[in-house]
């Protein structure tokens, strides 16, 4: 059933408005903004990510805008949520390891 809508959904125009952390975005624009270049390309929208002068402080969150067909748009999305899981394993880990870097300080003392 759900590949019948894909199929009639697919040419229709679509955008997605996503309200990411800023720290988030990085993981998206990756080095010299290779990851962002990369999801455009291969899926086939235009990616919008707004001004960290236009950011609500309070908030810390920025806008990122994915629009094309309804299709490349969701192809986007799931990209995009690959990107952000794989940098908030590798900040896991990084924790992990800063953890046990200060256990083993703790020890020697």
């Amino acid at each position: 059933r759900s590949s019948a809508t894909k199929n009639i959904l697919g040419p229709v125009k679509a955008a997605l408005t996503l309200y990411l952390a800023d720290d988030d975005v990085g993981a998206i624009l990756g080095r010299k903004g290779q990851n962002l270049t990369d999801i455009q390309q291969s899926a086939r929208v235009m990616i919008k990510i707004s001004d960290r002068s236009k950011m609500d402080p309070d908030m810390n969150e920025r806008e990122v805008t994915i629009s094309g067909t309804y299709g490349a748009v969701k192809l986007a999305e799931a990209m995009i949520a690959e990107k952000l899981s794989q940098s908030r394993a590798r900040m896991s880990n990084r924790h992990d390891d800063d953890l046990d870097m200060h256990e083993e300080e703790d020890v020697h003392m």
